[in-house]
Formats: structure tokens, sequence, C-alpha cells
């Protein structure tokens, strides 16, 4: 094997490492910003009310073998 073909093959695959890696740190960020988003969703949706004469409403009955 030439020094050429050698080298060609060492920097390709340091390159294919390199971008294995920013792509896995990209996945990896985009994933944890969707989960500060909903975070915040569901701060801002969830309202605690200190109010004592507040009712609980069941809003639907769930039946045997329903998960929901």
């Amino acid at each position: 094997m030439s020094v050429d073909v050698f080298q060609i093959v060492l920097w390709g695959t340091t390159a294919l490492l390199l971008l294995a890696l920013i792509i896995f740190w990209w996945r990896q960020d985009v994933r944890e910003r969707r989960e500060a988003a909903l975070a915040r969703r569901w701060g801002n949706a969830t309202t605690w009310n200190a109010d004592r004469t507040a009712r609980v409403v069941r809003v639907a009955r769930l039946g045997p073998g329903v998960a929901w």
C-alpha cells in the first residue's frame, strides 16, 4: 500500500468519525431543546390554584383495560 492511499484512508476515516460525532452532538442538542420547550409549555399550562372551593371535574369515565 503506498503512502498516498494510506493518508487518504487515514484522513477519510478521521473525517467520517468527526462527522459522526458532530451529527450525534447536534441531534442531542435538538432533543434537549425540544424537551426544554415542552417543559416550558407544560409549566405555562399548569396554573396552581389555592382556592379551596374549587371542584374537581371528571371529564371521562374509564372502563376496565383502558390505560388513559
